[in-house]
């Protein structure tokens, strides 16, 4: 009679375990594989009834902390926890009589199992948090790049080859000097003053006013070395540096000639949905 009340109970557990700690139903219906084990237990070892104590209850409660949360569409992420739960219940079910004192050793060996899946969990969260983090800010330093320059463009024409030089090496570079010193920076804010100043360098001067004209010409002379200092998309192609320096000076020589510089609307840069990153977007941990 007392076999059968500790088998009743045992049913009776299992059925109020799962009710109130659910699992996915591929892994609960492994666990309920080992309730003949339970069964068997309950009624050999008297030291089964005492909460924490039993080697099954510590292997049931790690199991269940590993399970809570798996879901099969998890795939690959959750294949650790899935594995973990089968393969410890497939070797609990082999063991024998004389075996049962194992259930110690494989009670602790769970525990470690679980604490490493759950810090390969925690970097693989962490990884994936940065890497989202990273996608943000290379798309908030697209679009802020290209909101400089396409104010700058919207002000001033510019020669064809020089605005493809801007649209191109310019707006990555600008990517580049948003990403490393940040749109507070006075870095971010020389990048737009040297954008703004080279295309108002290659505006013919009114003739009818002459300081400004003196004004102009006294600029000129410093502007390539400041574009050159932001280019930094090109820091290793000085050869492409020198090119384009070449094509600036010699659209500086022709404008102090009074020689035509076939100035012309550069089109702005274009992105895919328009709209800056939420800068309050949250990635989880």
């Amino acid at each position: 009679e007392a076999d059968c009340a500790a088998l009743r109970w045992v049913g009776a557990a299992f059925e109020l375990w799962e009710k109130s700690f659910p699992l996915e139903p591929i892994l609960a219906a492994q666990l309920r594989k080992l309730k003949s084990v339970v069964a068997v237990t309950a009624v050999l070892d008297t030291d089964f009834y005492t909460p924490g104590a039993h080697p099954l209850h510590r292997i049931f409660d790690t199991l269940h902390k590993a399970a809570t949360g798996w879901q099969e569409s998890l795939g690959r992420a959750g294949q650790p926890a899935q594995t973990l739960v089968e393969e410890t219940v497939e070797e609990i079910l082999s063991m024998g009589e004389e075996r049962r004192g194992e259930l110690a050793d494989l009670a602790r060996s769970i525990v470690e199992s679980v604490q490493r899946n759950q810090s390969r969990a925690d970097r693989m969260a962490t990884r994936a948090a940065e890497t989202e983090q990273g996608r943000l800010k290379a798309a908030q330093a697209k679009f802020s790049a290209a909101a400089m320059i396409n104010q700058a463009l919207g002000k001033y024409p510019a020669p064809a080859e020089i605005g493809s030089f801007i649209r191109g090496p310019w707006y990555d570079s600008a990517q580049l000097v948003f990403l490393k010193f940040g749109e507070d920076s006075e870095q971010w804010k020389n990048m737009s003053s040297t954008t703004n100043k080279l295309l108002e360098s290659l505006q013919p001067p009114d003739e009818e006013h002459e300081s400004r004209r003196q004004e102009l010409f006294a600029s000129v002379a410093g502007i390539p070395a400041e574009v050159k200092n932001w280019l930094l998309s090109m820091q290793h192609d000085r050869e492409a540096v020198e090119q384009i320096m070449s094509e600036i000076e010699y659209a500086h020589l022709r404008i102090m000639r009074n020689q035509p510089t076939n100035l012309e609307n550069i089109p702005p840069i274009e992105l895919e949905n328009g709209k800056p990153p939420k800068p309050d977007a949250k990635v989880p941990l």
